[in-house]
């Protein structure tokens, strides 16, 4: 028993979710108009329900992490599909391809609340030329 919590452990509270949101939509167990959010359909996966409550994505990352553990093994995402995550390198997808194209000398930005990469030099059709404020990725100049 104590080599299994050990194996949850491994995992970050960040991966649990992201994990979990993946194994949603692969089984394509969608939400639900009556979860108390109305038409508030965010990501379209179905959120979180403890004890008869509903909770937003953001307030379910907010909870304890044996709570999120917990959730995730009674919806059905085990090891077994967290491990296959693991060893095809799915959990860091996103940051080896950003890191790969701003040593290319690609340029990185923040869009939304998301950050993307650019080829140098690269403008979309409408974009107007912004005023720098003085700042960077890293913070303040």
């Amino acid at each position: 028993m104590n080599d299994i919590t050990d194996e949850w452990k491994t995992y970050t509270k960040s991966d649990l979710i992201k994990g979990l949101k993946k194994f949603l939509g692969d089984n394509k167990i969608f939400r639900s108009k009556a979860d108390g959010y109305k038409n508030l359909k965010g990501n379209g996966l179905e959120r979180p329900v403890i004890e008869g409550n509903h909770y937003s994505w953001n307030q379910f990352a907010r909870l304890p992490r044996d709570v999120v553990i917990v959730y995730c093994f009674m919806k059905g995402c085990n090891l077994d599909y967290l491990r296959n995550l693991k060893e095809t390198d799915w959990f860091n997808k996103d940051k080896n391809y950003r890191k790969e194209k701003i040593a290319e000398g690609w340029v990185l930005f923040a869009q939304g609340n998301e950050f993307q990469v650019r080829p140098p030099g690269f403008k979309l059709k409408n974009e107007k030329k912004t005023k720098s404020k003085g700042f960077n990725v890293r913070g303040r100049i």
